[in-house]
C-alpha cells in the first residue's frame, strides 16, 4: 500500500522526442565491466542495466566510454567506443536489453569522455594531453598542450564515438564536460592558458565543446537525443558565475537536449561525492598509491592527508548540489527561456527530496548512483513509499574502489 502517492517524481517528460517514464535517472557509473583492459563491454553490463530497468529506473546512463585509447581514464576496465568492434559489442546489448523490457520503458544513454591530463601515461601509451601543460596535483604527470591539429582530431573522435553510439541502437548520447575531464579543462582558466581561438576569453574556452556538438549534430541528427553533463564549479578557478554563461551558450546553441548538473574535478575527487574518506582503502588499492613505500603512505595519512588535503573537502548533506543549480537557474531565467530539461545529481536519498527538487517546476529530474548501487530496487521502494531513505551511509568504498580494477559494488549492504 502506497504511503503516499507522488504526484510528479513517476510522471514521464521528454529528451527530444523520448519519453521518459519517470524522474530518476541512473547517473552515469563506473561499472568496471570491460572484458579486459582494452575496454571491450562484457555481458555483465546486460544484466546490470536490466536489472536497474526492472527496478523502475526511467532512464541509464552508462559509465563513461572513452573515445579514444589516448583519452582513457585511468581505471583499468574502463568500457570504450573508440572502434566499431566495441560498437558491435555494445550493439549486441542494447538490442537484447530492449528486447527484455515491456515496451520499451527505460531508455538508455552512453557517456563519453576524453580523460585529458586526469589520467596516466601507463594506460594511455603516451604522455597525457591537457589544454595546457598543467600538471594534476593528482595524477602528477606533466601533461602536453594539444595542437589545434590535434584539438581538431579530437573533436572527430568525439562525433564518430557518437556515431557509433547511435548505431549501436543506444537512445541517445551524454557528452560529459563535468569532473576535470578534457572538455572541463578547456572551461576552466586554472587548466586552460591558451592563448589562441580555444583560450582566454568565456566564448573561447566554450569553442571546443561547441565544435563537438556540431559535428555530433552534423552526423547523428536532430532527432538523436544528446545531452551534456557539467559541474557547478570546482576547487580551482571555475565559477557558478562562468558556468552559467557557459550553459547558456549550451541553450543558445539548441544543440543540446538536456544538462545535468554536478560539481568538481578529480583533483579533488571526494568534493564530487562527499562523505567518508577511506583514506587507507585509496592508499591501498589505488594505482597511483599502492606502490608506494609504507613509510610514505604513514606520511601521507599523518601528515600531508591532515594537513594539506582535509580542510579542502566539502561534507556530505542531502541534495547538496541543489542551492547552486537554483543560483544558476534564477540568473539564467532573467536573460533566456528554460525549454530543456535539467537533471540534478549529488545527495538525493529519498521520495521526498526527488518531490521537492521537482516540485518547483525548474530541475526536471534527478540522478543518483550510489543509491543505486546500494539498492537496485531503490526506485520501487520509493514508488511504494516516498519517504524512504536509501540505506547507503556514503561510506565511498564503491567509489574508491572503482581504482583497483574490480567490478564496481557496495561494500557495506552486500559484503
Amino acid at each position: 500500500m502506497l504511503k503516499k502517492n507522488n504526484q510528479l517524481l513517476f510522471t514521464p517528460f521528454k529528451i527530444n522526442k523520448l519519453q521518459i517514464a519517470n524522474r530518476i535517472v541512473r547517473a552515469a557509473t563506473y561499472e568496471g565491466l570491460a572484458e579486459d583492459e582494452s575496454g571491450m563491454p562484457s555481458d555483465n553490463l546486460l544484466e546490470l542495466y536490466s536489472r536497474l530497468a526492472q527496478n523502475g529506473v526511467g532512464m541509464i546512463i552508462t559509465g563513461f566510454n572513452f573515445t579514444s585509447v589516448h583519452g582513457r581514464a585511468m581505471q583499468t576496465r574502463q568500457c570504450g567506443i573508440d572502434d566499431d568492434q566495441k560498437m558491435l559489442k555494445w550493439k549486441k546489448i542494447i538490442e537484447e536489453f530492449k528486447r527484455r523490457q515491456q515496451e520499451d520503458s527505460c531508455k538508455i544513454f552512453m557517456q563519453i569522455s576524453h580523460a585529458g591530463r586526469q589520467t596516466t601515461h601507463l594506460l594511455t601509451g603516451e604522455q597525457v594531453l591537457a589544454p595546457s601543460s598543467v600538471k594534476c596535483t593528482y595524477f602528477r604527470e606533466r601533461p602536453r598542450a594539444l595542437s589545434e591539429k590535434e584539438i581538431l582530431m579530437i573533436v572527430e573522435e568525439y562525433a564518430s564515438a557518437a556515431k557509433r553510439v547511435q548505431e549501436a541502437g543506444f537512445d541517445g548520447v551524454q557528452v560529459h564536460c563535468a569532473h576535470g575531464y578534457l572538455i572541463h579543462q578547456f572551461f576552466s582558466t586554472h587548466t586552460n592558458r591558451r592563448r589562441d581561438k580555444f583560450g582566454g576569453s568565456v566564448e573561447n574556452r566554450f569553442r571546443f565543446l561547441d565544435l563537438i556538438l556540431t559535428r555530433i549534430r552534423e552526423i547523428c541528427g536532430e532527432d538523436f537525443a544528446l545531452i551534456t553533463k557539467v559541474s557547478l564549479g570546482d576547487d580551482r578557478t571555475l565559477t557558478l558565475e562562468e558556468v552559467t554563461q557557459f550553459v547558456a551558450m549550451m541553450i543558445e546553441s539548441k544543440k543540446v537536449d538536456a544538462i545535468e548538473f554536478s560539481y568538481g574535478t578529480m583533483e579533488y575527487a571526494m568534493n564530487i561525492f562527499r562523505g567518508d574518506v577511506p583514506i587507507d582503502i585509496v592508499l591501498k588499492h589505488n594505482m597511483l598509491f599502492k606502490d608506494l613505500p609504507a613509510l610514505l603512505k604513514k606520511f601521507w595519512t599523518t601528515f600531508l592527508y591532515p594537513l594539506f588535503f582535509k580542510n579542502k573537502l566539502k561534507g556530505f548533506s542531502n541534495n547538496y548540489n541543489l542551492a547552486s543549480a537554483l543560483a544558476l537557474l534564477e540568473n539564467l531565467s532573467k536573460q533566456h527561456q528554460l525549454k530543456i530539461p535539467l537533471i540534478l545529481t549529488g545527495g538525493v536519498r529519498s521520495g521526498n527530496d526527488i518531490e521537492d527538487i521537482i516540485a518547483n517546476k525548474q530541475i526536471t529530474a534527478v540522478s543518483i548512483s550510489r543509491p543505486l548501487i546500494c539498492e537496485e530496487d531503490f526506485v520501487l521502494k520509493v514508488k511504494n513509499d516516498s519517504s524512504y531513505q536509501s540505506k547507503c551511509i556514503n561510506c565511498n568504498l564503491c567509489a574508491v574502489m572503482c581504482d583497483s580494477g574490480r567490478p564496481t559494488r557496495c561494500y557495506k549492504q552486500h559484503k
